[in-house]
């Protein structure tokens, strides 16, 4: 384990995303030692320290230095990979790195630097005992999304047979003009037998409308049946 591996021999340096930790990244500052370099990198949007935490750093016995980085998506995150890379390169001692965050996108880092002893840890503490568990705050979050997800698939599933009852094929709706038709096709007639002759259509079909007419007409049903079949024909379209 890291902890126990260099406590007594490994130089140690530490990059402190405080926008990212804030003050509980710091907890165990008093714990480092004289081999301990830290880097607070900080920004307009970081938390302020508190007096008794800046009275820590004034105090501690590592080497500290505070970096202002620019505000933006990642801007301190690039900072921090520039400065620990160029440290990888460059160091001479047998050197552990340490990056506190909760970003997990620095795993990408530590993979690049493969052989190098490189961790992401989420406060100081774990610099010299990496036993202590320590919650990742962005796992809740994740596991919230996850149910999220899981409901709106639920919900969808749900909703599916509404939606394919939408799908079916719905009755035609004809736009002709019953009532002219049957002016057209049937003339003189009276406003009673016209409204007599409407009814009928549109409460009838195709095998309905000979019946539907011979008892409204009796015996006239049938001549109107046959003036009006130019118009059932239109209907069945």
């Amino acid at each position: 384990m890291f902890g126990n591996l260099f406590k007594n021999n490994n130089k140690t340096k530490i990059y402190v995303d405080f926008e990212n930790v804030k003050i509980k990244g710091l907890d165990g500052l008093d714990e480092l030692t004289d081999k301990d370099t830290l880097y607070l990198f900080y920004s307009k949007n970081a938390e302020t320290l508190t007096i008794p935490m800046f009275e820590k750093i004034k105090n501690s016995n590592a080497k500290i230095e505070t970096i202002e980085c620019a505000t933006g998506s990642n801007a301190m995150d690039f900072v921090i990979s520039t400065l620990l890379g160029s440290h990888v390169k460059t160091d001479s001692e047998k050197t552990t790195y340490f990056i506190v965050s909760k970003d997990k996108g620095y795993q990408a880092v530590i993979d690049y630097w493969e052989g190098y002893e490189i961790k992401r840890i989420f406060n100081l503490k774990q610099v010299y005992n990496d036993s202590l568990e320590v919650i990742d705050e962005e796992e809740p979050k994740k596991k919230t999304n996850q149910r999220r997800k899981t409901t709106t698939k639920i919900q969808q599933k749900t909703k599916q047979p509404a939606k394919q009852l939408k799908q079916q094929p719905q009755k035609k709706k004809h736009k002709i003009n019953v009532r002219s038709r049957i002016g057209m096709l049937v003339k003189g007639l009276k406003k009673a037998d016209m409204d007599k002759m409407e009814t009928v259509i549109k409460n009838g079909s195709d095998n309905t409308y000979a019946k539907l007419l011979n008892e409204k007409f009796g015996n006239k049903g049938n001549d109107y049946y046959t003036k009006l079949k130019p118009l059932f024909d239109e209907l069945k379209k």
